[in-house]
């Protein structure tokens, strides 16, 4: 219940005002390292979430549970200002239901966040020379528990399947602030209050092919489709009235308290293609699009959204696993580019995202690791769209690996 609550403190961003959020990558901090990339790399150390049809490579129990944080310089053309902030991102737990055939998992993930503050100066209307400040905030987000199963059908042909249950709200505020002219003595500050809550389940699947290129060489090709759901909504709209900040009265907006409606959330496919040999090194790229422009809030518009597409490429090396004499050997060390075209729509322009992600593997002890992922990237342009994110992102988790869960002792 705390991690779930620990969602919400996320990084202050403007952005996030529209739509759900920023949509999250399922990509643990083994894959973040990489570039985010994931629908066709798959391996026995590390878990991956983004394609449910690798799951088979976790032959032994996994568990694993982790955080991130971020540190962001926004600027427009006037302004700029830094904030920082960490939060709680993953819980997940794989049970082999049969070795290297089929494998279960569970997770609990963050789907969106929202993160937003900003004050805009404002006339008056009717009392010239008067202005007063305009509040607008918002914090919340989608959370989702997820069921992966995957199974290994053929030699070389995996298959899986992944069922979410998303859950959470997002609650947006405006107040109007205080007035420039002390001469009022009565200013009304009227506040109005929206939170939208969201239940609802969400269905996706991937496959992965894999040819053996040598003894230890093998060429793998993913895919991951999610399906278009509709998940239920449930709005209440409040205000409240101030004098000189003091509240004085308050009512509910919505007829009969809450209103409900659907949020509809487009369907989503990804490709990945990778090199890997064995456990010593792997080279991947993957590719993503989600057309947001299919996307319907509360009360039936996309918000100005439009398709996202994420390109990125990366690659991890582990200079000897087995050597026992040399602890920088068995450390993996990882390294990638992502781009994205974001679903963000601002003056007929898209968001553009840019990052450059490296990352370690510590062992601790066994095959079990301490997981570290880092990436500085640029988001947007002010000459653009007039707003500019300059951000450094860290992911840190704990994967423990052990063959003997669940297993009762012959001997003690």
């Amino acid at each position: 219940m705390l991690a779930i609550g620990s969602f919400s403190q996320t990084a202050n961003s403007p952005l996030t005002q529209i739509g759900i959020g920023d949509k999250v990558s399922l990509a643990l901090p083994t894959q973040f390292g990489m570039g985010g990339v994931g629908i066709s790399n798959g391996d026995v150390r590390f878990f991956n979430l983004i394609n449910p049809a690798l799951l088979f490579h976790d032959s032994i129990y996994t568990f694993s549970a982790g955080g991130y944080g971020n540190s962001m310089k926004i600027s427009d053309k006037i302004n700029t200002q830094r904030n920082t902030s960490g939060s709680f991102s993953h819980f997940a737990m794989s049970l082999p239901m049969k070795k290297g055939k089929w494998t279960t998992a569970i997770s609990l993930r963050p789907y969106s966040t929202v993160d937003y503050k900003h004050v805009l100066e404002k006339n008056v209307i009717g009392s010239n020379g008067s202005t007063y400040l305009n509040k607008v905030e918002g914090v919340g987000g989608i959370n989702q528990i997820i069921l992966s199963n995957g199974v290994k059908i053929m030699p070389n042909l995996s298959i899986g399947v992944n069922a979410s249950y998303l859950f959470g709200s997002i609650l947006k505020e405006q107040t109007a602030g205080v007035i420039s002219d002390t001469t009022v003595t009565n200013f009304y500050s009227p506040s109005n209050t929206t939170k939208e809550s969201f239940t609802g389940f969400n269905f996706g699947t991937g496959a992965v092919y894999s040819y053996k290129l040598k003894s230890k060489l093998r060429l793998s090709v993913g895919v991951t489709y999610d399906l278009q759901t509709d998940i239920k909504t449930k709005r209440v709209e409040s205000w409240e009235t101030h004098v000189r900040e003091t509240p004085t009265s308050s009512d509910t907006l919505t007829i009969g308290g809450v209103e409900k409606g659907i949020t509809k959330l487009p369907s989503s496919m990804g490709f990945g293609v990778s090199l890997v040999n064995a456990i010593k090194w792997s080279v991947a790229a993957d590719i993503k699009i989600q057309d947001w422009s299919q996307f319907q809030n509360f009360d039936g518009n996309n918000s100005g959204m439009g398709q996202s597409m994420f390109i990125g490429v990366g690659g991890e090396i582990t200079p000897d696993a087995a050597d026992i004499n040399s602890y920088l050997s068995r450390v993996t060390y990882r390294l990638g580019l992502g781009y994205e075209d974001m679903a963000y729509q601002i003056d007929g322009n898209s968001v553009k995202d840019f990052g450059i992600n490296f990352g370690f593997s510590l062992p601790v002890t066994g095959i079990s690791s301490l997981d570290l992922g880092f990436k500085y990237g640029v988001r947007g342009n002010i000459g653009e769209i007039g707003h500019k994110e300059e951000y450094f992102k860290f992911q840190t988790g704990i994967t423990f690996n052990d063959r003997l869960w669940f297993v009762k002792r012959k001997f003690d």
